[in-house]
């Protein structure tokens, strides 16, 4: 007889989400009832799903008020997270799930937060001696330009990335060869931006907000699914991406480079992830 579990995924709207769900209740030897929610009522999970939830914005008190109801009236088993905010927010009321029999998927708060931060993150690769790509965080112009200067511009591509957003959220590049009239009226979303642009909305912050810029990668680009135990890495999937060359994949190809296990094994060694993690990684371009 197949055992019984109830899962609760949520951010159904996300783009694998479906996937997910769909793939959850045809496991062959556990019989699993999915449920999903998501802070839009119309969120693609929601056709998926066995039972659909409409809850509040993943980083608010009121969402774990209202995850804890749902688990509680459905005797949820496990918790997924799909995006960001809801993994923090949960991370940092774990116990209250932990006290209902409740498994989230996610890190220690300690963890999940200082690695939220690109910025810690990038700091503590370096600190620890892990390969990483050469970044610096301006404060000024004259340091935003000593940084391109550093990082090749304009003969290099540049990476801008605000330090606490997620999704892909203000990810651009510095490109000083591209149509920018082209770029903002036949683009689906901007990806390139000049170094004009950037600075006057960096000065409209008077740099307020912190950002990274780092080199581009354009050698190869893998996005990992890491399942962990107190920084043990029980399996791994690493994806070749192949279709969009940016933002989330949408086609890719299973990898198994050994390269990229190695590295793996190193950064979990230092960092004691739990749970479900996710990364990426790229190679500089094979010259």
């Amino acid at each position: 007889m197949k055992k019984k579990i109830v899962v609760l995924v949520t951010c159904g709207g996300a783009y694998h989400a479906p996937g997910v769900i769909n793939h959850l209740k045809n496991l062959k030897r556990i019989n699993t009832k999915v449920i999903s929610t998501d802070i839009n009522d119309d969120a693609l999970g929601k056709y998926f799903a066995d039972l659909f939830f409409k809850v509040s914005n993943g980083g608010s008190s009121s969402f774990i008020k209202e995850l804890i109801n749902i688990c509680k009236k459905n005797k949820v088993d496990i918790i997924i997270p799909f995006s960001d905010e809801e993994a923090l927010n949960l991370s940092k009321n774990i116990n209250k799930f932990n006290k209902l029999g409740v498994k989230v998927l996610v890190s220690n708060y300690k963890i999940t937060k200082f690695v939220s931060n690109k910025l810690n993150l990038m700091e503590f690769i370096k600190k620890e001696k892990i390969d990483y790509p050469k970044f610096f965080s301006p404060k000024s112009i004259k340091q935003l330009n000593y940084s391109l200067k550093k990082l090749g511009y304009p003969k290099k591509k540049v990476v801008f990335k605000p330090v606490d957003q997620r999704g892909g959220r203000g990810f651009r590049i510095l490109n000083a060869n591209f149509d920018e009239y082209d770029e903002v009226t036949k683009q689906k979303k901007e990806l390139f931006i000049t170094k004009e642009r950037l600075e006057k909305i960096i000065l409209e912050k008077n740099f307020s907000k912190n950002f990274i810029l780092m080199e581009y990668l354009e050698g190869e680009d893998f996005n990992i699914d890491v399942l962990a135990n107190n920084g043990e890495i029980i399996n791994y999937l690493a994806q070749k991406r192949l279709l969009p060359k940016h933002g989330s994949l949408e086609k890719g190809s299973v990898d198994k480079d050994l390269k990229i296990k190695k590295y793996l094994l190193t950064i979990f060694s230092k960092i004691k992830f739990n749970n479900l993690v996710n990364l990426e990684m790229a190679y500089q371009k094979k010259k």
